[in-house]
Formats: C-alpha cells, sequence, structure tokens
C-alpha cells in the first residue's frame, strides 16, 4: 500500500473518530476533519473552537481505541459558520471570469477562493464578503475556469 491507500476497514473506523468528535464538539465548536496520508501512517486531522482538556483527552481516546494517530488544532471558526458564510452567496454569480472553485478547507480553517490567475473583481468580491483571517485567496495557474 503507497501512502494513499488505507484499508477501507481501517478507513471506517477513522470515520467513526470523526463523528464522535463532532458530536462532542457540536456544531458550534466542530471545526472539521480530514485524513493526511501524505505521510505514513496517516492521521486523523480534527479542527474545534474552543476545545478544553476533556475535548482533548476524549478525542484521543476515540482515535487510541480506533487504532489511529489524530492531530487535534484550535480554530478561530466552526464549520458551521464557514458553511454559512458560503451559503450566504449560494444564489450571488461568481464575478469575474478566473474562478475554478469556491469552497471549504478544514485544514487551514477557511473558505478558499481558487482563481486561475489573479483577478481583482473576483478577490474583492471575495474580501468583501468573508473575514481576512476566514479567506484564503489560491492562484493556481492552468486549472479549468468554473462554469458562470
Amino acid at each position: 500500500m503507497g501512502t494513499d491507500d488505507v484499508d477501507p476497514t481501517h478507513e471506517s473506523k477513522a470515520h467513526e473518530v470523526v463523528r464522535s468528535a463532532e458530536g462532542l464538539l457540536g456544531d458550534k465548536r466542530f471545526g472539521g476533519a480530514w485524513i493526511d496520508k501524505t505521510s505514513p501512517p496517516p492521521v486523523i486531522g480534527i479542527a474545534a473552537v474552543d476545545l478544553s482538556k476533556p475535548d482533548v483527552d476524549a478525542i484521543l481516546a476515540s482515535a487510541k481505541g480506533a487504532g489511529w494517530s489524530v492531530q487535534i488544532m484550535e480554530v478561530r471558526y466552526s464549520r458551521a459558520e464557514l458553511v454559512g458564510l458560503l451559503e450566504s452567496t449560494h444564489e450571488t454569480p461568481l464575478p469575474g471570469d478566473a474562478w475554478v472553485s469556491l469552497g471549504w478547507d478544514p485544514r487551514f480553517n477557511a473558505i478558499q477562493a481558487t482563481l486561475q490567475r489573479w483577478d481583482e473583481e473576483a478577490v474583492s468580491w471575495a474580501r468583501e464578503r468573508f473575514p481576512n483571517d476566514a479567506l484564503m485567496i489560491v492562484i493556481h495557474p492552468g486549472r479549468w475556469a468554473a462554469a458562470s
């Protein structure tokens, strides 16, 4: 198995750990989760708002019981807050013609605006709608622009 491969049974246990953390933290404090497969062994990442020692202890115990390593990050925004910001712009057409995607990245606890080139109109639009500390603008040349 390469670093991108995780046994499906083992991966399903990671999802149980994530669901447990999400239940423990609730919508107001759960910042998101991911599996980092960049180096062996894979690690579960969990982001949380206003972490406490009991939170950390419970998440670590859940991960250990499932046979996973875990990385826990204290973040500013919950997943619900970031997704809510995105949903508030759902019906708004994206300005400019450089958009690749607009989404949420739990690893950076940010809304990620990905553009194929710098576009002042698109950047200004994103900066007007999202807090600076919750916005990540990524220029990714060579990516296909999103349909308008």
